[in-house]
């Protein structure tokens, strides 16, 4: 098929990259610090950046703001962040996140020393 210039259009597609929803437990920090790991990352994967729904959100809202995978596309991933100083009972958070499918994260002692560590040769 020709377009309007007289030339075939071309067959090839950009590939498909990751979709990562990062769903944080706060509304501020947590989700600059995750914007700036997303602009590192771009081109190279998609990611959603979700706030906590309130602040002062405990787990439970958390993953339940999370998106759930799509189970077509392997690459997909969707993370809840948790802070332990609010959620202590890791096991049932983490239970329940791996019933919805999604990644628990837990953070502790604190999320910020965590970024730091890794955006940082240390």
């Amino acid at each position: 098929m020709a377009n309007r210039y007289g030339q075939k259009r071309t067959t090839q597609t950009r590939p498909v990259i990751p979709v990562i929803d990062v769903v944080c437990d706060d509304t501020r920090t947590a989700v600059e610090y995750f914007n700036l790991l997303k602009r590192e990352v771009q081109g190279e994967k998609v990611v959603n950046v979700i706030p906590a729904p309130r602040c002062g959100a405990g787990a439970d809202e958390v993953l339940e703001a999370a998106r759930v995978p799509s189970p077509e596309d392997t690459r997909d991933a969707s993370f809840a962040l948790i802070d332990m100083d609010t959620n202590p009972d890791v096991d049932r958070i983490r239970a329940k996140a791996r019933d919805k499918g999604i990644i628990a994260l837990f953070s502790n002692p604190c999320f910020e020393v965590w970024t730091l560590a890794h955006l940082q040769s240390t």
